[in-house]
């Protein structure tokens, strides 16, 4: 049997791919004798350039790799390589190190130059063995280093890293992202937690610790290739930290502005040379700047990793969340100045915000908003012969929620106080179990190299909906705008609402094939059958309603120089009229909504390697959007509206000089509707056709300049988001704001590092996103933060 199991592993390694590394000064002259560490899970290869300053690797399994190099008098360099099917070779071009840097000051120098981290591998955006550079799409990565760097706490605020990304909370609690004119309310945009798309973001998304991040994966433009219905605009994949082979203890202490703290711990162990385990601890409160406000977030992630051949590796995972949130549905606007001695605050042409009420919270005291998340995950690799690769990856995820509060807070001119309104009751108990099976493979026909990946997917959805019960008056509260009397929940219990079953069964192929030295094609395609179960409490009547969309992704890139692609792409998704979950008997009739888009762009790394710089136009296109119309004098729901966009992205990252650093993207978006009429109720019917897609910010940009002085890294980011349409009328238009930002971070004894935050610096007044001109979420106010972190171990 051991005989039987060499061989393998001898054929294996004899038919692996190679892998070529040339170290160079920055002057092109070739280094010898530069040490070389290849890092994969708890694998580890060392290497050593030859007089050439050349060295090739031969046996390491596919997929992202870290590439240390190390040469006295040199600045280490570290990047992410991806070791494909194909002989790939990588150029590493190091500086000559300044004499008052350490080593460890300079490894933090350079690091900001990789943020795009084009040479990364492309695992958020293909199910193929690809780095960022050689995807025909538009994928950044955001790692736990830059999430450090900014001063960074939650998992949503991480989003803004990415370019033409716009953040707001929903209903007041809701994580949400906007992005290409589609957003995650109205499930365009998809969010997942290692790969587990548990539901649309209003049914499951909850607030996240960013300490638990590894990297977050957002993948721009149609992707139900990859990750199935909904994720029309974007996706985003947050990962958790993984085991890695050396002993580390990752550890955070943290304090801010309205009593926000922070503290966690990591731990990663290496408990044998193939086994390895982390644990990893949360724990956040307070942080609210309106009265009663903030959350508490407890949150424990377990995994092993286990190599017991070099072939076949095991990881399991285990993530427990439990949380408890005070709510902010909004400030109550007034659509006059009531009081002449009152410096008003004005949002828009009717809409005004008395400075006194920015921080009165007029939700009900005794209200209820928590949740139980958790997750399972068992993933197995092995490599068999011939270059074959299995895969499988079973997860399992719960959620429990309970949610008692009033989401209407708006301020009634005639009577001078303000009406609390919107009570809603909800309860969710919800069951995913998903298993994926794949293959990949490398072949040649006729003389070119085709890798591709295929597979399917069986998911089962169990939810289960509680409700607010009909009530005749509804429950209202009647406030007064400067002093709110303390206001109770009416104590009405959950009414059962329904059952809802969704199963789905994929199955996907996506190949990658050289055409040329230069040229590169990709493509892929999903095909789907969808099953949705609903049984309605209220009626006792089950409908049940199935999808079969096709959906997938074509792509050239072609290799204009050294580190310099250009690519262009079309890709297609699906996206259902209403949520699966909130799919009403009324709405069975209607067919998803496709969306498809072209993109086309540049990923270039320059001037060896100090700038790393992407562009990307995409022109897109939504059809069958449920609409209104009238025909013959009856009103009807008809599959006949449009919408259409088209934008502009481009983000860079550069070192004009070894000790500053300097990220920034910009983005121009362009959306609007083609064919779409609004239902009005007695008003009638209106067209909306030509009309800008509200909440839609024409510009977004951020820069970020970053310099280091010895231990002493200073940084500063100038947010601005662009002026957006409040509604489809395009009447009530939000201004543009400005934020700024700013970080200090000291690097002191023993690993440890000391970061001073400051956010909205200018203490900019603004409503981020808004559905009314009688209320707005107005955002938070100058604020501070201070974070110590320390990291020790094997590095």
């Amino acid at each position: 049997m051991l005989r039987v199991v060499s061989g393998l592993i001898a054929v294996l390694l004899a038919q692996a791919p190679q892998l070529s590394i040339i170290v160079t000064d920055s002057e092109g002259d070739r280094l010898p004798e530069a040490a070389i560490t290849l890092t994969q899970g708890n694998t580890e290869r060392s290497l050593t350039t030859g007089a050439d300053g050349a060295v090739s690797a031969s046996g390491l399994a596919r997929g992202e790799w870290t590439l240390s190099v190390r040469k006295d008098g040199f600045t280490p360099k570290q990047r992410p390589v991806v070791v494909q099917g194909t002989p790939t070779t990588v150029l590493i071009s190091l500086d000559v190190a300044p004499a008052t840097l350490t080593v460890d000051v300079e490894g933090r120098a350079n690091a900001a130059s990789d943020a795009l981290r084009l040479d990364s591998a492309a695992t958020g955006g293909s199910f193929l063995d690809v780095p960022v550079r050689e995807l025909p799409a538009s994928l950044t990565i955001i790692d736990q280093q830059m999430i450090q760097e900014r001063g960074v706490t939650t998992a949503l605020d991480a989003l803004e890293l990415a370019p033409g990304m716009t953040i707001w909370p929903d209903t007041g609690w809701i994580p949400a992202v906007d992005a290409r004119g589609f957003s995650s309310t109205s499930a365009g945009i998809s969010i997942l937690y290692d790969g587990i798309r548990q539901n649309t973001v209003p049914q499951s998304g909850r607030p996240l610790d960013a300490f638990f991040i590894e990297r977050i994966e957002v993948l721009k433009g149609p992707s139900s290739l990859i990750y199935g219905e909904g994720a029309a605009g974007s996706s985003v994949n947050y990962v958790t930290k993984e085991p890695k082979r050396e002993f580390l203890v990752d550890s955070l202490l943290s304090y801010g502005s309205f009593g926000k703290s922070r503290v966690g711990a990591g731990f990663n162990v290496p408990l044998t040379r193939t086994l390895a385990a982390r644990v990893d601890a949360s724990y956040q409160n307070g942080g609210g700047y309106v009265q009663r406000t903030g959350n508490r977030l407890r949150t424990i992630n377990a995994q092993l990793r286990w190599t017991p051949l070099e072939n076949v590796t095991l990881k399991g995972a285990g993530v427990y969340t439990d949380d408890s949130i005070r709510t902010y549905f909004g400030t109550p606007l007034l659509n006059t100045r009531v009081d002449p001695n009152v410096e008003y605050i004005e949002l828009g042409p009717s809409s005004f915000l008395d400075p006194r009420t920015r921080y009165i919270n007029y939700q009900i005291r005794d209200e209820l908003n928590k949740a139980h998340n958790n997750r399972l995950l068992l993933h197995g690799e092995i490599g068999l012969p011939r270059g074959w690769r299995l895969r499988s990856a079973f997860s399992a995820a719960t959620q429990r929620l309970d949610d008692r509060t009033f989401e209407s807070v708006q301020y009634n001119a005639a009577a001078g106080r303000v009406t609390l309104a919107g009570y809603f009751l909800a309860r969710r108990a919800d069951l995913l179990v998903q298993e994926q099976v794949d293959v990949r493979k490398t072949l040649t026909v006729f003389g070119r190299p085709i890798s591709f990946a295929a597979g399917g997917n069986v998911t089962d959805n169990n939810q289960h909906r509680w409700g607010t019960p009909s009530i005749a008056p509804a429950p209202s509260f009647s406030l007064d705008l400067l002093n709110p009397a303390p206001v109770f929940d009416p104590g009405h219990a959950y009414v059962k609402l329904r059952d809802v079953n969704t199963n789905t069964k994929y199955a996907f192929i996506e190949g990658y094939v050289r055409l040329t030295q230069k040229l590169t094609m990709t493509a892929g395609g999903r095909i789907e059958r969808i099953e949705n179960e609903r049984f309605d409490e209220a009626t006792q009547q089950t409908v049940l309603k199935t999808f079969r969309p096709r959906t997938g992704r074509f792509g050239l890139v072609y290799s204009l120089f050294n580190d310099v692609n250009l690519y262009v792409s079309k890709s297609t998704a699906v996206q259902p009229v209403s949520p699966l979950i909130s799919l009403s008997g009324a709405q069975v009739m209607f067919s998803l909504q496709p969306t498809r888009s072209w993109e086309s762009g540049v990923k270039a790394t320059a001037l060896r390697g100090r700038l790393d710089a992407t562009l990307a136009y995409f022109s897109m296109g939504k059809s069958n959007i449920l609409t209104q119309n009238i025909v013959d004098g009856i009103r009807l729901q008809q599959q006949i509206g449009k919408q259409v966009g088209e934008g502009v992205e481009v983000s860079f990252a550069g070192r004009p000089i070894p000790s500053v650093n300097l990220l920034g993207d910009f983005s121009y978006t362009n959306a609007e509707y083609a064919e779409f009429n609004e239902n009005l109720g007695a008003t009638g019917i209106v067209s909306r056709s030509g009309n800008d897609v509200p909440h839609v910010p024409a510009v977004v940009w951020n820069l970020t300049p970053t310099t280091r002085i010895n231990r002493v890294t200073l940084s500063a980011t100038v947010r601005n988001v662009g002026a957006r349409w409040r509604d489809n009328a395009n009447t009530f238009r939000l201004r543009p704001y400005t934020t700024v930002a700013a970080n200090i971070s000291i690097d002191l004894p023993g690993g440890a590092r000391l970061t001073l935050t400051g956010r909205n610096l200018t203490n900019e007044v603004f409503i981020a996103r808004s559905t009314s001109d009688a209320t707005g979420r107005v955002a938070a106010p100058r604020n501070y933060g201070v974070q110590l972190t320390k990291t020790f171990g094997d590095r």
